[in-house]
C-alpha cells in the first residue's frame, strides 16, 4: 500500500492481502465504518501496515478458523482491530516482544503518534488494536 493504494481506501487495499494471506479453511471478515477521507494518507498507510502484519501473525500462530479485521473512524481517531479466536498466549510486555512482528507494529503506530495494544490469554484468542489521531503527528526519524 504505497501512494495510490492509500488513496483507494483501506477496505479495497486490505481485501487483496486478506485473500492472499488467509489460507483455505480459515474465514475472514473485513469491515470499515466512518469517513475514511478525513484520515491523513500517512496514517492510513501505517494502519494498513500494522493490520497486515497482525493478520499475518493470526494466520501463522493462532490456529484459529476465523480472523476479523475492523476499522472505525470517528471525529478524532481511526482504530483498527484484528481479532482471532485461536490459541492465544500469555500476555507479554513490549519489552518481551524482541524484534519480531509485534515490535514492528508498535513502531509503525508510534510513527504517527498512535497507540498499539495486544490483548491475549491462553485459549482465549488474540486482539490487536491500533488507534491513531486522524492526522497523526508524524515523528521525525532518529
Amino acid at each position: 500500500m504505497m501512494g495510490g493504494e492509500a488513496a483507494e481506501g483501506l477496505e479495497a487495499a486490505l481485501s487483496e492481502p486478506l485473500s492472499e494471506l488467509v489460507p483455505p479453511g480459515m474465514t475472514h471478515e473485513l469491515s470499515v465504518a466512518g469517513e475514511e477521507e478525513a484520515v491523513a494518507v500517512e496514517v492510513r498507510k501505517q494502519l494498513f501496515l500494522v493490520l497486515r502484519e497482525a493478520v499475518r501473525k493470526a494466520v501463522s500462530h493462532s490456529g484459529a478458523g476465523r480472523v476479523s479485521v475492523a476499522i472505525e473512524v470517528d471525529e478524532e481517531r481511526i482504530v483498527g482491530v484484528v481479532e482471532d479466536e485461536g490459541r492465544g498466549c500469555e500476555p507479554a510486555t513490549v519489552e518481551d516482544w524482541g524484534s519480531g512482528g509485534l515490535t514492528y507494529m508498535a513502531e509503525r503506530a508510534s510513527l504517527v503518534s498512535g497507540d498499539f495494544s495486544v490483548y491475549t490469554a491462553p485459549g482465549g484468542g488474540a486482539r490487536v488494536e491500533a488507534s491513531f489521531p486522524l492526522w497523526g503527528a508524524v515523528r521525525p526519524a532518529r
